[in-house]
């Protein structure tokens, strides 16, 4: 489809910025080779994000465009507000492999949206106060109809902050996502992002907490340490002892396991190249 990255690397088509209260909504429409997607982050002390497909983005502003029809205000706290937290409206939609829910409740300071996108039992969400309930709908309208084309953001391996004609060139203090994959583990969700800033490449590894948990954690690795670090938990694969539930003991796999894999467990990774300068913002 013309407009998509090719290869798998994320293009941007464009970025905004909407502030509502003391919180900031930072929104990233993006394409790679399944489509565009629209990230919502939320920025207000900590950081949470939504990703949104592009047939959602439509489905999600008719949501929010319910809510505001039949439950807006002024974003001023209630006459008679509510000893708890209610539930005025709920909506959702599916799209693709993701749900998107959409809840209208009301406390003591007011109404807001809760946003949560929901996909193999991970729920991530956004809190959008009312006073920026039509600031946060005419934004979604606005990003589903943008055609523009994506700039593709490639750059050489471990090269400068150098782009390719017709791409945006990375300025002091700025960084770039290339890629993001994601996966499941258990009750946790891994983001890996792979960016780009003036001083190189490097990929931001993101552990979130079991569903309905704002805790985040993340590491950074430098490009040079990719292949030290992929040889390592081959090795700690291959090594890692085997637990015997039925006798209650350990049995290693490897008889003669590589003492510098559990050295180097105990001593931290490190990149030939090491962190310093290579970690970006705590952005999603």
């Amino acid at each position: 489809e013309p407009g998509e990255a090719e290869n798998g690397v994320v293009g941007e088509v464009c970025q905004r910025e909407l502030s509502i209260e003391k919180k900031r909504f930072m929104f990233y429409l993006k394409a790679n080779v399944r489509g565009r997607f629209l990230k919502i982050a939320e920025v207000s002390g900590s950081r949470s994000f939504i990703m949104v497909p592009k047939p959602a983005i439509s489905a999600l502003h008719d949501l929010v465009a319910e809510c505001i029809e039949s439950h807006g205000d002024n974003g001023q706290a209630p006459e008679n507000p509510p000893e708890t937290e209610i539930e005025l409206l709920s909506k959702e939609v599916s799209v693709e492999q993701k749900k998107f829910f959409v809840n209208l409740k009301e406390n003591q300071r007011g109404r807001f949206l809760k946003i949560a996108e929901v996909q193999a039992g991970q729920r991530s969400t956004i809190i959008v106060p009312s006073v920026g309930w039509v600031q946060f709908r005419d934004m979604l309208m606005e990003l589903d109809s943008d055609d523009s084309p994506p700039v593709p953001q490639t750059f050489p391996v471990g090269g400068p902050a150098v782009v390719a004609a017709g791409a945006v060139n990375i300025t002091a203090g700025e960084e770039t996502e290339l890629l993001t994959k994601e996966m499941f583990a258990e009750q946790k969700r891994f983001y890996l992002n792979l960016k780009q800033n003036t001083r190189g490449r490097f990929l931001k590894i993101v552990e979130c907490g079991a569903p309905g948990s704002s805790n985040r954690n993340s590491i950074f690795v430098p490009e040079s340490g990719w292949v030290d670090l992929r040889k390592l938990l081959d090795e700690v694969i291959t090594e890692s002892p085997n637990i015997d539930s039925s006798a209650g003991v350990i049995i290693p796999r490897n008889p003669n396991p590589n003492p510098r894999v559990f050295r180097n467990m105990r001593g931290g990774m490190r990149g030939r190249g090491g962190r310093g300068g290579f970690r970006g913002g705590r952005g999603g």
